[in-house]
This record gives C-alpha cells, structure tokens and sequence, in this order.
C-alpha cells in the first residue's frame, strides 16, 4: 500500500528528530543509521528511502538552522525600516528564537561541538564555505544599501561590517551554547546591536 506524502513527511520529520538524537548523544563518526531507525520506528529501508545515507541526513539537520536563520532575515529585510532598526530586529529575532527552541540549540551544538573531522563530510564542509561567503556577500550588499542612504559612515567597509556583524552573533551563539544559564540571550540582543551599531552607524 503506498504511503501519502502527508504520512511520507511525517516519516521523514520523525528520522530527522531521531537522528538528531542519536547525533547528540553518539557524535557523527560513531552513530549508526541502524540507532537511528530504531529510534524513528522505521526501518533501515525507511531511512534510505528519505537520505542516500549519514552526511545527508546529517546535512539536513545543519540546514534547518540555517533555513529558519535565512527565514528570519528575509522577513526582517521586508519590513524594511533604517538600517539600525533593521540590525536591531534581526538580533533580537535571531537570538530569541534560538533561546526558545530547543531543536535548533540541539542542531547548533552539533555543528559546533559534536561533530568529528571526517573524509565523508568534506563536500559538505565545502556547501558550508560556500553558504557562510554567499550570506556575507548579501550582507554586505544590505550594509553597501544604507551607505549609500547614508546611514552608514563612509569610512566603514561594508564588507568589514558585514563580517563584524555576523562574528559577533556567532561569537556570543558559541558563548551562550558553551554557558547558556550565564546569560539570556534574548534580553541581551538590544545592547549588542546598540555596540554593533556604535561602531558603523554614522
């Protein structure tokens, strides 16, 4: 009997929630697909059918951040707004969604501190360089917009602010998922955009 897309996508979300599971407790190199069928109530068959194999599942996990992160951004962007409300939006979004949404604190750690060097994740690690140089290109193309608006001060590179910009929320992501009962992210969001903006802002 074949299987609606409807019963097909909750197949999937369910190997995606299991894997991440698996992937948090075992680490990349020593999680097996077999735990994670067992795990999602599927068989190995199941798990093929919806991934080739580990690295895409794998990557299917990184991508859900990455895909609520782009989501945040495009939604900030069309309210439109100056370019200090803008940063100021995107921040406090960004960061309040993670705090509150355990999933995505799970998919993080992984990235970061759960996941082995391995030869099978290299293409990935390659998709991963080219992502991280194509969001500071768009970045910088809002930053080179407001500039031009003069919203920005003239001496500041938009590359530049568009690579503080993004180190300094991954940097204090990292900070937080390393210590998260040190601070809240959320109510911490308004002054770090405020420090960002100091230095930019004309």
């Amino acid at each position: 009997m074949r299987r609606t897309k409807a019963e097909a996508a909750l197949t999937r979300q369910a190997i995606l929630r299991s894997s991440l599971a698996v992937f948090s407790t075992k680490g990349y190199a020593a999680t097996r697909l077999d735990d994670v069928a067992r795990l999602a109530g599927v068989t190995r068959g199941a798990v093929y059918w919806h991934f080739r194999g580990k690295p895409e599942l794998y990557q299917a996990l990184l991508q859900t951040y990455a895909a609520r992160a782009a989501q945040i951004q495009e939604e900030v962007l069309r309210e439109g707004g100056p370019w200090t409300t803008i940063v100021q939006r995107l921040m406090v979004r960004l960061f309040t969604t993670v705090e509150q949404d355990r999933g995505l604190q799970a998919v993080l750690e992984l990235g970061l501190f759960k996941t082995e060097e391995s030869s099978e994740l290299r293409s990935l690690h390659r998709k991963q360089l080219d992502a991280a140089e194509e969001e500071l290109r768009r970045l910088a193309e809002v930053i080179r917009q407001a500039a031009a608006r003069g919203e920005i001060r003239p001496d500041v590179s938009p590359e530049v602010a568009a690579r503080a910009f993004l180190g300094l929320q991954k940097g204090v992501l990292r900070q937080w998922l390393l210590h998260p009962r040190s601070f809240s992210l959320t109510d911490l969001a308004p002054a770090l955009a405020e420090a960002f903006l100091h230095g930019v802002a004309r």
